[in-house]
């Protein structure tokens, strides 16, 4: 975390005039300004919150605060959102140095984590060599065999794709000689983590949270080696960000007492130079505080329950919208309403875990909830062709469950529509 001088100064350095105008736009400062200097911790307090549409309406060379030769590479969010992607130049790359309290990274790695530039560069600045091999999703076991070959003893893996690495590993004879796995791209399931453990007998597993518009990224970075599914999902934020959590409807600050939960509010830059840097930036994403204080790093953990805004649950294979999952309860009234909680979790299987979706629905009294939900797996698109049934007969997830929906909602009266276990 960062203390209130280190703020100030990163403060005054991206309102300087003459450059990048994202901040002083955002803060309606004039033209010929001087930088702003925040007086107090208050003043940081009120500065308004930055917006990923902030970022989108400006071009990415009109927002780099480096000069452009200086940027070693430019990111892209996914777009899954349905939204644009957003572009985000890096000037910043060696950011896996938490790794080395677990693993020596004296033999080659395998990342599925985008082209293998990043850990190349993270290996270099230890002084080894950086040899890195790239997963390909559309040919993993022949990723796989080049892995062997290459003497692969670590990974840095998306969650949806262990299983079928660790099906060629074990095909290979490969997954005893592993003993390093970081799962990331989202939270390890309990299932999955169950599942890797016995796959991969002899690894440490972590896990880790990261975003591609936030330059540090992975943010969110392990504590201790999982011995179980919530450790792997417990995260403490890197020393050189900075977090707060608020309340997403109002935007008050929410003290970080264990078991709270509000928007994670993320500021990143200061120091060595950044082409992107954050302050006080939404990451949409809904922290829960674990830990007041961790044993070993002092400062607070926490976990990710969900996003502020998701209307949709993004899968290995498909989407699940929320406005398709009102169209087909709707199609069913007076049978349900159409008022739901959809809860991605995940079940063992002897292929690893599979997902499933728990439907929460106010059906009427009575209502046969296994026949409810085969009926909406049947209509429930997701995709142009493809139904939540037609997922579970090629194998791709576990058959769909339908729960009452309780009587409950968030502090803001609102219910959470799309979460993950």
């Amino acid at each position: 975390m960062k203390s209130f001088e280190e703020l100030r100064d990163l403060v005054a350095s991206v309102t300087k005039a003459g450059g990048p105008a994202l901040y002083r736009d955002l803060y309606g400062m004039e033209a010929g300004a001087p930088p702003l200097v925040l007086d107090s911790p208050a003043a940081w307090s009120v500065l308004p919150l930055l917006e990923k549409s902030d970022l989108q309406k400006i071009l990415p060379a009109d927002r780099a605060f480096v000069s452009w030769r200086d940027v070693d590479a430019i990111y892209a969010t996914s777009g899954t959102s349905g939204k644009p992607p957003l572009f985000i130049p890096r000037t910043k790359l060696d950011l896996f140095g938490y790794r080395a309290a677990w693993h020596a990274h004296s033999r080659a790695f395998l990342s599925s984590v985008g082209p293998p530039h990043r850990q190349e560069y993270y290996f270099a600045s230890r002084g080894q060599a950086p040899r890195v091999v790239g997963l390909d999703q559309r040919n993993v076991r022949a990723s796989i065999r080049l892995a062997k070959a290459a003497g692969v003893d670590g990974m840095y893996l998306f969650a949806f794709l262990v299983p079928g690495v660790a099906e060629c590993m074990r095909e290979f004879q490969m997954t005893d000689g592993i003993r390093f796995i970081e799962i990331t791209g989202e939270t390890c399931s309990d299932a999955l983590y169950t599942y890797t453990r016995a796959a991969f007998p002899n690894a440490t597993i972590v896990g880790s949270l990261g975003a591609n518009e936030v330059e540090d990224s992975p943010h969110g970075i392990p504590c201790t080696a999982a011995l179980c599914g919530a450790d792997a999902r417990r995260f403490h934020i890197k020393d050189d960000c900075h977090v707060e959590i608020i309340d997403a409807e109002n935007g008050a600050p929410v003290a970080a007492r264990a078991g709270a939960e509000g928007e994670m509010v993320l500021t990143v830059g200061g120091g060595a130079p950044y082409a992107s840097p954050l302050i006080r930036y939404r990451t949409k994403d809904i922290a829960r505080i674990e830990e007041e204080s961790c044993p070993l790093h002092g400062a607070w953990t926490f976990s990710i329950a969900g996003r502020i805004d998701a209307d949709f649950l993004k899968l290995p294979h498909w989407q699940l919208r929320a406005d398709e999952i009102e169209r087909v309860l709707r199609s069913l009234s007076p049978e349900v309403t159409d008022e739901f909680e959809a809860i991605r979790s995940e079940v063992p299987s002897a292929a690893g875990p599979h997902v499933q979706v728990i439907l929460r629905v106010r059906a009427f009294p009575g209502a046969d909830l296994d026949r409810l939900a085969e009926r909406i797996a049947e209509q429930l698109r997701t995709g142009p062709s493809t139904t939540y049934a037609d997922n579970v007969r090629r194998g791709r997830c576990a058959p769909l469950v339908c729960e009452p929906l309780p009587d409950t909602a968030t502090p803001a009266g609102k219910r959470r529509k799309m979460t993950s276990a």
